[in-house]
């Protein structure tokens, strides 16, 4: 709903839309579904409702309200006040009437996000219309901090008058740049999480969207939305264990390494495909052949003869999985090349038995024959292709496009030529080609080996490219050492003797008996084997992508999961290629990917976790209770009842035998009812037909049979989704080569149990292809990224993650009403962020702070200027070494700034607003007399260590030794850190610098303003126990190593809190150019700090009470008396232990103790004081534990780095 006067209204656009036609174009680009509310219609625009009345005040707006509150926007642009300040009307109270505004809107949508809007400039009542502004502001800042879904839009900085028409109206342009400030509001709306789906008021919110994909309708709106997130296992790396002479095969004469075999012929335990256990096979020409049961871990039985069928010479011989049932089958490669199969039918008493089917490829002819003839499974299917390899290496295969038993005609397949798949390396002879799958990904990678058994490999993973099957090829390099002997080629065979791996390295080795005086030489035949314990190279980037709706924005999110099941969220922001939030870890589900799937059990518009059971089919659910940025999971067990589906898990890395599915409502929808109970859990079949039971509950799934007949097709290719945005999921078939997908438009449910073809739904196959492939099959998605209900089709590259998407928009958009200009076409706001920090002009700066700022004991004299009232009895020293005072000379771009310094030593949070406990101006109001703002672009604060009583710490921790009062010092520390109140107290800080600044430089049209907030450094080494015997002080405590850790720990946490802070007065503050950021100053202090390994504590990068400090060129010097030194010789005759400064205190305590004679005379244990000082004053021992000059210039060289590589206006 656009709320206000006739700005809202576009009064004085040249069409009349002002800024709602440009910003609805921007909304509808970006992929949201877009309803104008309100009472009234003015524009050119189809769309044009709106609350904006010409001439009303705040009151008469909140009056208007009323007249269409009940159509329950989600999201209200607020532009109201400027005829107040025109009519010089109460703009006291302003701020409280739209604050009552504001009460009014979000009693009646509690859930409604509001975007409010500061007041354009006017030349008329430019004072007030700034006041106005103002008081809105703290409106805001007021209402974000209580949690409402508020944003700020900050229009009077970003509108000049000269966009004005009459001084109060903007023209064109003006109207095009509110559109941008408010679209910059949305998507930080978005960001936060604000935005949640309209209220159903029973009206629909939108025009009719529905419309039938037509072929290539969004060729031209694409855009790239993934940059490549996600990981992989990286490349393969070969290693293996030699576990020796496994298995006798058999003592007899002559060589038997021809006819040895490997292959799952039997699968003894039922183990899944990954945990295959190959028999070893022995064809003997003229006997028969014999297998080897293996019975896991290197065991294998005596052998048994096998009937396989069709008689075949040994050199034929070849054995894989024809029919995908997991089980290798005979193949017998004639002479001539022609392919025969027998199935293997599973086993009796464990022995295979076999069908013949006969020939299942032809002869090749021309100068192919047996020889050329390499088996292997190409694509990961789970089904043996037929190659055929050439002179030169190159290797053409036909793909085993089989939907049953064989890819024939007889068996419902075919043969599908992938062509040339495999260039050749020059490796020479072709009959050391291999295909292994080396690594145990399914797929066949390509080997090849010498003479010597020695192996040159490649990996073979998913690629891309339209047409093609062709694998993306990876080099493994030499991957296996080989025998060293000539011949050994022969004898080396590949196969899974152990599970869970790639295959694994075995040599047919006979060893001699004895010589024979009557004939050949018997042999003892061995199984000599290396276990692969090789890795890599199986899994890719692309092959964790999920799509739902995590959030219920009615947008499809990303979901990245790892291999074992931990998910990261990709937010849609509709902004592509970006995301946000951007890899938040969601869930680590403990299973690993395969059994993952994202859909809405419970109907509330987000996407649940189901975890699935290979086995029995039953779902785990997780249900999703998303809040604005957080991820809860309640974990509900299972769901399912006794629904099951025992189709197990197959190969290919998109498990599709059991999948749940959702349409845009996160459900499929199966009338056009839309209730949540309505949801479908659907199972392939081998054959390709689709089961499935209806969701009527937790526990309430009911079988309904059959919901789609097969169409024969490949079962690997069947996607489910939304195509013509009618709230059913449709039925899509992908072609696996060139990725043009057929669609069956779902038309419902049939009644009183009517089936059609065995169906209980009534499909509509909409002839020809509905989407223009732009890769293979496999990489292409169809998620409802565009949030128009509608499948998109999304193409991701296996190995990058880089992702492309053809928005699916209806043919001929624009010609109702539910389109105006082309979603797809940019409107090309002009250029604004919310986020951008640069380095106001000009570089005249303000340093706030306590003693980090003012610099205690660097190289410190007395700086005088307007805010040293040392002659009124303030003790406010700031010093010469400080960052602030050292960064007008810390480079060419500060020649000239001036340095405003109301930082105090001793300053507390409460003194930058108020006057300290001498009588000391606050220094956030003293520098607002003096209207330094206007001509200062940023300034740095560091404050709060004096709240934590820090100094406290360290009196009694180091200095002073006292268990118990240091004990309590710390405990103040953290209860203070722990304290919320602390980090508002901070937040308000920051937010009331940046309201100052924008309250004197706004009005002057100065460009935005730029807090640094810096942190605190951690005094010491904490990594190891060499400083325990060390300390500071003769009675002070030992620094230990749980000492240092305890100290370390509450600047690590403070540290943190004001990184939240600062976050969380940005995020309220929320206007671009003027910023917060903080200054991690902790780290430059790495290697200069006290326990530091091999450094002299003299030499680290803070002070002592009575030690040197440092230049940053290295020069050391004492730090000049200011005239308040005492004579530790006399000073206990006329001190007192009872006084408010500590450290006078201490130094009472050090000459009573020097009276005594009790002060060691031996520094020794630790360096860190002079026996031979007789005087000190107290304020040069309260600047121990403060960085010297040489610290504080790291700080002032880091910070003017950082500012003079911002951007500059």
């Amino acid at each position: 709903m656009p709320l206000g006067a006739s700005i809202t209204q576009g009064y004085k656009s040249s069409d009349n839309n002002g800024y709602r036609k440009v910003l609805r174009e921007q909304l509808r680009h970006a992929g949201w579904p877009v309803n104008m509310v309100g009472s009234l219609s003015d524009g050119t625009m189809h769309d044009n409702n709106h609350e904006g009345h010409v001439g009303f005040r705040i009151d008469q707006v909140a009056a208007a309200v009323e007249n269409s509150i009940y159509e329950k926007p989600n999201l209200i642009l607020i532009n109201v006040g400027t005829n107040d300040a025109l009519q010089q009307y109460q703009v006291d109270t302003a701020g409280e009437r739209l604050d009552s505004l504001l009460t009014t809107l979000y009693e009646a949508v509690p859930n409604t996000t509001i975007i409010l809007s500061t007041l354009l400039p006017n030349t008329d009542q430019p004072d007030l219309v700034f006041n106005i502004s103002l008081q809105y502001i703290q409106v805001y800042m007021s209402r974000q901090a209580a949690g409402a879904r508020i944003v700020l839009a900050d229009m009077f900085t970003f509108i000049s008058a000269d966009e004005l028409q009459d001084g109060t109206h903007p023209t064109d342009e003006g109207y095009d740049k509110m559109a941008s400030v408010w679209w910059a509001a949305i998507q930080s709306a978005q960001s936060d999480g604000f935005l949640s789906p309209p209220l159903d008021i029973g009206v629909s919110d939108q025009a009719n969207n529905t419309c039938e994909k037509v072929y290539a309708s969004g060729e031209d709106h694409y855009a790239q939305t993934q940059r490549g997130s996600g990981t992989d296992d990286g490349s393969y790396v070969h290693t293996s264990q030699d576990m020796g002479r496994l298995l006798k095969i058999a003592s007899i004469a002559g060589d038997i390494e021809d006819g040895i075999n490997m292959a799952q012929l039997v699968n003894l335990y039922g183990g899944p495909r990954e945990g295959a256990l190959d028999e070893l096979v022995w064809t003997r020409d003229g006997d028969g052949t014999y297998m080897f049961l293996n019975e896991n871990n290197g065991i294998y039985d005596s052998s048994v003869m096998i009937d396989v069928r069709i008689p075949c010479l040994a050199k034929g011989v070849h054995w894989g999985d024809v029919n995908n049932d997991g089980l290798d089958d005979f193949i017998c490669i004639g002479a001539d090349g022609a392919m025969y199969v027998a199935i293997n039918r599973g086993s009796v008493n464990n022995v295979p038995t076999f069908q013949d089917i006969g020939q299942v490829m032809a002869a090749p002819g021309g100068d192919m024959s047996q020889i050329n003839v390499k088996l292997g499974d190409i694509d990961g299917d789970g089904r043996i292709d037929y190659c055929l390899i050439a002179d030169n290496g190159d290797i053409h295969c036909w793909r085993n496009g089989g939907q049953s038993d064989a890819p024939t005609s007889t068996y419902g397949g075919y043969w599908q030529d992938l062509g040339v798949v495999f260039t050749g390396k020059g490796m020479g002879d072709i009959t050391g080609v291999r295909f292994v799958d080396i690594n145990g990904d399914f797929r066949s990678d390509w080997l090849w080996m010498d003479d010597t058994g020695r192996v040159t490999t490649y990996i073979n993973n998913r690629g891309t490219g339209k047409g093609s099957l062709v694998p993306d090829w990876s080099y493994a390099g030499v991957t296996h050492a080989g025998m060293g002997v000539a011949g050994a080629k022969n004898r080396v065979k590949f196969g899974n003797v152990y599970a869970g791996n790639g295959a694994d390295y075995i040599y047919v080795e006979s060893v001699e008996l004895a010589p024979s005086t009557n004939g050949p030489p018997i042999y003892d035949h061995y199984a000599h084997v290396w276990k692969n314990t090789g890795s890599g190279g199986t899994t890719l980037k692309g092959d964790g992508d999920y799509y739902c709706d995590m959030r219920g924005t009615g947008a499809d999110d990303y979901v990245w999961v790892s291999p074992d099941g931990v998910g990261y969220l990709y937010g849609n922001s509709h902004n592509p290629p970006y995301w946000d939030p951007v890899g938040l870890e969601i869930f680590d589900a403990g299973v690993v990917r395969k059994g993952l799937h994202l859909a809405d059990f419970v109907g509330d518009g987000k996407c649940d976790l189901w975890l699935v059971d290979r086995d029995s089919g039953a779902a785990e659910v997780w249900i999703n209770m998303w809040d604005s940025t957080v991820m809860n999971w309640d974990k509900r067990g299972v769901v399912t009842g006794g629904i099951s589906c025992t189709q197990g898990w197959g190969v290919v890395v998109t498990i599709v035998l059991i999948i749940y599915v959702w349409s845009t409502y996160a459900y499929i929808s199966l009338s056009a009812s839309y209730k949540a109970d309505i949801s479908l859990t659907v199972q392939y079949r081998l054959d390709g037909r689709t089961t499935g039971a209806l969701n009527l509950g937790e526990n309430q799934f009911q079988d309904i049979g059959q919901i789609k007949h097969t169409e024969k097709y490949d079962r690997a290719n069947h996607r489910w989704a939304d195509v013509n945005g009618d709230g059913l999921v449709d039925f899509l078939w992908v072609d696996k080569f060139t990725g043009d997908t057929w669609v069956w438009e779902n038309e419902g449910q049939m009644p009183d149990g009517t089936l059609i073809d065995g169906s209980s739904f009534k499909w509509n196959p909409l002839e020809g292809a509905r989407y223009q492939g732009a890769d293979r099959g496999a990489n292409m998605h169809f998620p409802n990224l565009g949030g128009l209900g509608r499948a998109d089709y999304h193409q991701v590259i296996p190995r990058t993650n880089v992702a492309y998407t053809w928005f699916n928009v209806c043919p001929g958009a624009g010609d109702n009403a539910s389109d105006d200009q082309d979603p797809s076409i940019d409107p090309n706001l002009p250029a604004y962020s919310r986020s951008q920090i640069i380095w106001p002009a000009p570089h005249n700066y303000i340093s706030y702070g306590d003693s980090y700022a003012a610099g205690i004991g660097a190289h410190c004299g007395w700086i005088t200027d307007e805010f040293d009232e040392s002659t009124q009895g303030d003790d406010c020293r700031r010093c010469e070494g400080s960052y602030p005072f050292q960064l007008q000379s810390a480079g060419p771009q500060m020649q000239g700034a001036t340095l405003h310094f109301p930082a105090c030593s001793g300053a507390i949070i409460n003194d930058m607003e108020n006057s300290n406990g001498n009588g000391r101006r606050s220094q956030m109001g003293w520098v607002r007399e003096l209207n330094y703002y206007e001509t200062s672009g940023w300034t740095t604060l560091s404050i709060g260590g004096n709240d934590l009583h820090f100094a406290d710490v360290a009196y009694y921790c180091l200095f002073m030794w006292n268990e118990g009062s240091c004990d309590s010092a710390l405990a103040y520390a953290a209860n203070k850190l722990n304290d919320a109140n602390f980090r508002l107290a901070l937040a308000e800080v920051y937010n009331n610098i940046i309201l100052d600044a924008y309250s004197q430089r706004a009005p002057a049209r100065q460009t935005g303003f730029l807090l640094i907030v810096t942190g605190y450094i951690q005094f010491f080494y904490d990594k190891d126990k060499a400083c325990d015997g060390s300390w500071f002080w003769p009675k002070g405590g030992y620094l230990t190593q749980d000492r240092r850790q305890q100290m370390n720990s509450l600047v690590v946490k403070f540290n943190e809190i004001m990184q939240d802070a600062v976050t969380e007065a940005q995020h309220e503050w929320g206007n671009p150019y003027w910023n917060v950021v903080f200054f991690d100053t902790d780290s430059l202090f790495e290697n200069h700090r006290f326990c530091e390994p091999g450094v002299d504590f003299r030499n680290s990068w803070f002070l002592l009470a009575w030690g040197l400090d440092s230049l940053a060129d290295g020069t050391e010097f004492s730090t000049p008396p200011d005239g308040d030194d005492v004579d530790l010789l006399t000073y206990w005759q006329t001190c007192s232990l009872d006084v408010d400064d500590i450290w006078a205190g201490f130094l009472c305590d050090l000459s009573t103790t020097m009276h005594n004679g009790s002060l060691p005379v031996d520094p020794s244990p630790s360096p860190l004081y002079d026996p031979n000082t007789t005087t000190i004053a107290p304020r040069d021992a309260a600047k121990a534990m403060h960085p010297k000059s040489i610290g504080y210039a790291a700080i002032s060289n880091a910070i003017y780095q950082y500012i003079s590589s911002l951007p500059q206006p």
